[in-house]
């Protein structure tokens, strides 16, 4: 997700294919993260009413976020979009109620077709949350702000033969549905490249109550042909929750400062690049030798001998071709202080505070 795409060096900085990146970009964002999300989640729930059941309805509430925070580790996922929001310019927590989840209680009977029957486990349900990224989740794209949303689409990837399971009678046409290695260009994500998966794409798509559908609606659905469920919607909103670092005006995007850091982690990398290039090029030492010295290479590669040479002719000299210019070093402490500038991060927050500074002074920046 940090990568910087890679460059034809040889073209642009060097007469060599040896390119290197210095991958600050990542860096300031894990810092950013570290700021905005190492605060622990506190809930306090207060009641409307001052009567003893709404008292207790309180204590209850706190019981029961605690416990969700503990256990169903729901930091994780605020944590996992607030990373997704400041790489890709917004994030989202998917939460939802699913049937499938919890203890199970009992079995229900389901028609198989043809006279067929089977048994399915039933279970209590629970809530599951998930981080779809930005290209799971669809929206009206010509909306120009995210509170006009009235549906929206959700993809996730679920196995195959667990769907098989669950709906038995749609074992056939699910077993057909292509594995996620067969979609082109959906590996974007992944480290590495998927070569054989069991999983497939589950669409839930929602619509909030509006005057043209009083009801709402929920579809679930794999294609055309799988329609896992369709029904008037179950919530009273849409349960994909964004954050987004800042508002793209006009639209239901978001926006982060990362976008404006990307140029200058490669102006960075043409910099260190050409440092690197210089260095691994001439950093093998070549000597200068006058016409009439009298000496051989064979001569210089023995250090121990004594070297006799020619005065008449001059003296060897080293050959210095790997002093890099002042202003390589200049530009790169102004593209890592602009850097910092446009997170608005400093020097301490990242662990690399001015010695000369008092340990009370650094507390005020950090």
């Amino acid at each position: 997700a940090y990568e910087i795409p890679k460059r034809d060096w040889s073209s642009d900085v060097c007469s060599s294919d040896l390119g290197l990146t210095v991958n600050d970009f990542r860096n300031l964002i894990k810092h950013m993260l570290v700021l905005t999300t190492n605060q622990k989640l506190s809930f306090d729930p207060r009641a409307t009413n001052t009567d003893e059941r709404s008292l207790t309805q309180t204590r209850i509430a706190k019981i029961v976020l605690d416990y969700y925070v503990r256990d169903k580790r729901i930091r994780r996922f605020l944590r996992t979009a607030a990373e997704h929001a400041l790489v890709f310019g917004k994030g989202f927590v998917y939460m939802k109620w699913d049937d499938e989840m919890g203890k199970p209680y009992g079995v229900e009977d389901v028609d198989l077709g043809n006279g067929e029957m089977s048994q399915k486990i039933v279970h209590e349900g629970d809530i599951k949350l998930t981080n779809p990224s930005v290209f799971d989740v669809y929206v009206d794209q010509s909306l120009e702000s995210w509170d006009d949303v009235q549906w929206c689409v959700v993809r996730t990837w679920v196995n195959k033969y667990d769907m098989m399971m669950q709906y038995p009678e749609l074992a056939s046409k699910i077993l057909e549905i292509p594995t996620k290695n067969e979609y082109q260009g959906l590996n974007y994500l992944s480290a590495t490249n998927v070569e054989d998966s069991n999983m497939i794409p589950l669409y839930e798509a929602y619509h909030m109550r509006s005057p043209a559908m009083p009801s709402g609606r929920y579809t679930k659905f794999l294609n055309r042909e799988c329609v896992l469920y369709d029904d008037a919607t179950p919530y009273d909103r849409l349960p994909i929750f964004r954050i987004v670092p800042g508002d793209w005006f006009g639209s239901t995007e978001g926006y982060s400062e990362s976008f404006d850091i990307m140029n200058l982690q490669q102006a960075e990398n043409v910099l260190v690049s050409t440092f690197y290039t210089n260095q691994s090029t001439f950093g093998v030492q070549n000597v200068l030798i006058p016409d009439g010295c009298n000496l051989t290479a064979l001569q210089l590669s023995k250090s121990l001998q004594g070297l006799k040479y020619n005065p008449a002719a001059g003296k060897p000299e080293a050959l210095q071709l790997t002093a890099t210019p002042p202003e390589i070093w200049k530009g790169l402490e102004y593209i890592g202080g602009k850097m910092e500038q446009v997170f608005g991060l400093n020097s301490v927050a990242r662990g690399n505070p001015d010695t000369e500074m008092s340990g009370k002074a650094l507390g005020l920046l950090q």
